[in-house]
């Protein structure tokens, strides 16, 4: 897995640098691990918390190309947020204001059809209840 888990960051870095959707999502189908699926949606969101919005909507892009081809299933997707929901404390440490950060993708996976809005509701209710957020208006 952790040999896994460096190609995985490495298909990521080249589709940042080649901009090639295709490229990416044909390696991605590539490895041919379904079931590990998860580890790209949460490697691509960790590995984005440093690059700028453009970068950022890039690699949402292509996740998002990933839902459509399905490549990814959104159970897959599902499941490597909420690993990053799950993680957040830490990486708010790491990266200051990485929940907004992660609040946009999670927010854009569900705009793309990759997860349903109620998921993102589940998630976000089960991980950030009783974490500081920001008021909401009703």
């Amino acid at each position: 897995p952790d040999d896994l888990k460096q190609e995985i960051k490495m298909l990521l870095q080249e589709f940042i640098n080649s901009s090639d959707i295709d490229e990416a999502c044909e390696c991605i189908k590539r490895l041919g691990v379904p079931h590990f699926h998860h580890e790209i949606i949460k490697r691509a969101v960790v590995l984005s918390l440093d690059f700028s919005e453009r970068e950022q909507a890039m690699m949402s892009s292509l996740l998002a190309e990933l839902g459509k081809r399905e490549i990814i299933s959104d159970k897959q997707v599902e499941i490597g947020f909420r690993r990053l929901y799950a993680a957040l404390q830490d990486l708010e440490l790491d990266v200051p204001g990485a929940s907004k950060i992660l609040e946009v993708f999670i927010n854009q996976a569900a705009k793309d059809n990759c997860l349903p809005a109620q998921t993102v509701e589940a998630i976000k209710k089960r991980y950030l209840n009783g974490a500081k957020s920001a008021p909401t208006t009703n």
